[in-house]
């Protein structure tokens, strides 16, 4: 994720594996998981979205808006961003795959001002985290 110098916006990319991504697609129901169909990734972006939360500075949810989605080599790629929130993002958390992995671990990159800082979570760590 690459936060504006405000915090009021960010720019997010999650990163899938392949083979959970189409295990998670088996769960939903989905018999001949498809990387490359467009509804395929469509339901894995809406997941992914649906699974991370950005809490502002003020307590509510961020508007975060979905761009895409792509499959590339062994990862799907979901992009989404945020534009001029009212007040700063303070807060992320994420539970993507954990639903269908109880050992799952999820880092978060964050791109601020030059600097880089990482968050994880787990299934006992759902708890949304600082955004330093």
């Amino acid at each position: 994720m690459t936060l504006s110098d405000d915090k009021k916006s960010a720019e997010i990319t999650h990163r899938l594996h392949q083979h959970d991504s189409v295990a998670l697609l088996r769960s939903m129901g989905f018999d001949n998981p498809d990387l490359d169909s467009l509804e395929h990734l469509a339901v894995l972006a809406v997941y992914a979205a649906r699974n991370t939360q950005l809490i502002l500075k003020d307590g509510t949810l961020a508007e975060a808006e979905i761009i895409g989605a792509e499959a590339e080599g062994d990862f799907v790629f979901v992009y989404q961003e945020t534009l001029n929130q009212p007040s700063p993002l303070e807060k992320i958390a994420t539970s993507i795959f954990m639903d269908i992995n109880a050992e799952q671990i999820n880092r978060i990159n964050i791109l601020h001002n030059g600097n880089i800082s990482s968050l994880k979570f787990t299934v006992n760590n759902l708890g949304a985290s600082k955004i330093q």
